[in-house]
């Protein structure tokens, strides 16, 4: 659409800057790495469903921009700065550092009733996101999924409930445990083949991966601390953000991913600080000295 293609030309140096309360941040953000290389403006994690039986859009700009971060809050004890740069002057902390952004966006008429989120990236060139749970498309409720998996070494691979991928998914939310197994059992050809990022399209055989996704399996599991989720967050409703049903979300899990085609292995990962987000019925209470709450 043209918001996405306008946001698109931009996004390779954009700047943003905004305060919540006490707290201020200052993000700068270059080098775009689009979900899809092919069609970077068009093509998203929705699939081929035609926009007008979706009440919930997913569009995500960028996997890992290059980005630069200054984070300032007033009226605090200056502590550890967790390996980034920490500057105190007059009961104002300021951390700054580097690294890398996703930037994604929902909009809609309705969120779904039960969802997960996670997010992870290790580089430029290797990232995880996925999201499922009850959706309604046209007048069916049902469970959807999106996994997708980007690797230097094996290809970009997309699996969708939509293209009758199968899923096994199995979830501890007290725990802040989350795992699923996406299978396609049909031909297709897969997102990207390796190499492509770069402009130049090797074979399956020389890169290793990529080209037809039948047999292709995707195993992930993610783990966080359950004490690392925050308290409820709001989500969007149609009268403004709410914390009903809300989320609650990690950054510090680990996300473990193999990559797997008719059994044999292609390629396995272990990616720090991912994020994880367990959303209205699927939330649990956690018996922390945090104000945690379910739906």
């Amino acid at each position: 659409t043209q918001s996405r293609s306008s946001a698109a030309s931009d996004v390779y140096k954009r700047q943003l800057s905004f305060s919540v309360g006490p707290v201020s941040i200052d993000l700068h953000l270059s080098h775009r790495v689009p979900y899809d290389v092919n069609d970077p403006d068009v093509r998203g994690p929705e699939g081929y469903i035609p926009d007008d039986l979706l009440p919930t859009h997913y569009w995500i700009q960028s996997l890992a921009s290059a980005c630069t971060y200054n984070i300032t809050v007033d009226n605090v004890t200056a502590g550890s700065g967790g390996g980034v740069a920490v500057t105190t002057q007059e009961q104002q902390l300021v951390l700054s550092g580097r690294g890398l952004a996703h930037f994604e966006a929902n909009w809609g008429s309705t969120f779904p009733s039960g969802w997960v989120w996670a997010q992870a990236a290790l580089d430029t060139s290797t990232q995880l996101v996925l999201t499922g749970g009850n959706f309604t498309i046209g007048p069916i409720t049902s469970e959807q999924w999106i996994v997708s998996f980007r690797s230097p070494t094996a290809g970009h691979f997309d699996f969708r409930t939509i293209d009758l991928d199968v899923f096994d998914v199995a979830m501890d939310c007290l725990r802040g445990t989350f795992a699923i197994n996406a299978t396609a059992l049909l031909a297709r050809e897969a997102t990207a083949e390796v190499g492509q990022r770069k402009g130049v399209r090797e074979s399956a055989a020389e890169g290793g991966g990529g080209g037809d996704m039948e047999g292709m399996e995707l195993r992930v599991f993610l783990e966080a601390p359950p004490g690392s989720f925050s308290a409820p967050l709001g989500v969007p409703s149609v009268g403004g953000f709410s914390m009903r049903p809300g989320s609650i979300e990690s950054y510090t899990s680990l996300a473990t991913v193999e990559l797997l085609k008719f059994g044999e292995r292609l390629t396995r990962v272990e990616i720090p600080m991912a994020a994880l987000e367990f959303g209205g019925t699927v939330q649990c209470h956690h018996d922390d000295d945090r104000d945690s709450s379910t739906v």
